[in-house]
Order: structure tokens, then sequence, then C-alpha cells
């Protein structure tokens, strides 16, 4: 009795019969085959091979129409797909998968195929297909696309949690000013007189900071600060130097200090640092 096919994608009859060309690893799965394209009309099969060099020379032989493959005579190898295409360009291939590779299944598509089917389809479901890929549409099984479905929403969760592990957390405002600080003054104490804190709270104000930021020395969070754009550049930086008692003068840092932060921060920003910055750069550095 012949297979009657599924009409709900608008599939109309074939008009001129189609050519069939099996090439199966499996005999009861060929045979199977076998037994469905026969009891279909528009649809004559012209050969079954169990050998994909075999059914390569009977697509250059016979020109079908249409090619029914199974993935482990394509040796889960997705180009070999343009091999059949090279053999007779306008075959349409559909191509069965043993197993849930989407990779393989995607491949497939890029390399020409038409059609993916489970092997284990059932038969009014592969004479739906058959049917679309004879009209020229591209065609997938449901199970297929299940597949396909939640391996991209794999992707997209490990993908998400792999954003959210590498994010720095936003620091609060007392910690983005003693951040803002620690690029001007070098000591706690300083840092805690200019804002009116405690030394030990700029301590643990720092010490959350590097957790947040995922790093051990004040020169780490410095250069992590500047990189995310949480602070200016200390090159680009111009303060005026605000008038306290605690605050060393300038003229008792050492210059060389001044061009070590500028050529650690450029090694760390892999950026050509200068040997000898004028002397007008060191005013961002009260």
């Amino acid at each position: 009795m012949p297979v009657t096919t599924r009409n709900d994608r608008g599939v109309s009859p074939l008009s001129v019969p189609k050519t069939v060309l099996i090439g199966e690893t499996q005999r009861i799965y060929s045979y199977a085959l076998e037994q469905i394209i026969a009891s279909l009309h528009g649809f004559k099969l012209i050969g079954s091979f169990r050998s994909f060099e075999e059914l390569i020379n009977k697509t250059v032989e016979t020109k079908p129409d249409l090619v029914l493959l199974d993935d482990h005579l394509l040796e889960s190898a997705p180009d070999r797909v343009k091999w059949v295409l090279s053999a007779h360009p306008d075959a349409r291939i559909i191509v069965e998968v043993d197993t849930e590779e989407v990779g393989f299944c995607l491949g497939a598509f890029l390399q020409g195929a038409m059609a993916v089917v489970p092997r284990h389809v059932a038969p009014e479901i592969l004479a739906d297909c058959l049917h679309h890929v004879a009209e020229g549409t591209h065609w997938t099984d449901h199970q297929v696309e299940e597949w396909i479905i939640l391996d991209c929403k794999r992707r997209s969760a490990k993908t998400s949690n792999a954003s959210n592990s590498t994010v720095r957390p936003l620091f609060s405002p007392r910690e983005t000013q003693v951040a803002s600080l620690m690029i001007k003054l070098q000591h706690n104490k300083e840092i805690a007189a200019e804002i009116g804190i405690t030394e030990q709270s700029v301590k643990n104000t720092l010490s959350r900071m590097f957790r947040k930021a995922g790093v051990s020395t004040r020169e780490e969070l410095r250069t992590h600060c500047i990189e995310r754009g949480l602070l200016a550049s200390p090159q680009h930086t111009h303060h005026s130097a605000p008038h306290t008692p605690h605050r060393r003068p300038y003229r008792q840092r050492e210059p060389d200090t001044t061009l070590r932060l500028l050529t650690d921060l450029a090694r760390d920003r892999k950026v050509a640092a200068p040997t000898d910055p004028p002397q007008k750069r060191y005013a961002s550095f009260p």
C-alpha cells in the first residue's frame, strides 16, 4: 500500500517522476528505504550502493534527481557532500544521520545538502522530505530542528557564563574616588587625608577593589581602571594640587618615580613609553 504524504507544507504532486539513488552502509536500512521509495508515486529507484566510490560512479553515470546518503557512508565528513555534487551538480542530496551530531548536520547543509533526517525516521516523514526536496525546497525533520535549537541554547549559556566570569563589577562611588586619588598619590595616609577618612578605611576599600578587579597590586589595579575607562590616564589628567599639609610637595618626589610609572603603564598597555619625558609632563603628578 502506498505511503501517504503529509500535505501540511503545501506540497503539490510531482508532475515528472524523480530518480533516486541510495547510499546506505547497512543492508537492512537500505532494504527499508527501497521499499518506501517503491511505494511512493512519482519516484523511481535506480540503484542502491554500500560504498561511496560505487555511489559516485553511479551518480556520474545516471545523473539522479535525488541522492539519499547515510552519514556513515560519508564517514561523518560533511565535505563529502560536495564530492557528490561535483559528480552531478544538479543532484539534490538528502543526508541521514544516526546520532545527534549538530555540527555534522549544519556542515551538510553548508556543503550543499537539501535535507537532513534522522535515520530512524517514520516512512511518512521521509516521504514528505522526498517530495519537498524534489520540488527544490530545503527540509529538516522536527527532531533535527530540536537538536539545533538545543545546541544553540547550550552554546548561548556557555557564552553567557564565560562573559559573566570576565566582566569586572563596577566600583562604588567611594571606591572610584579612592582609585582616582590612587592615580595621583602613593600612600594610603595621603588618600585618607584627602577624602577625610581613616587610613584603615582606605585599606579596606582597596582590598574590596582588588577582589572585584581580580588583581593583587596597586599597579595592576591602576592599569585595570585606566584600560576599562574607569579613570583617565595619568598622562591626560591635569589636577591642581589642593592645599593640604598632609601631602608632600611636588619637589620632594623623585623624577624617576614618574618615569617608572609611565613606563609601567606603557608596558601594560603595549605602547612605547618615552625614555625621557619632558618636564611639563610631571605636572600631572603633583
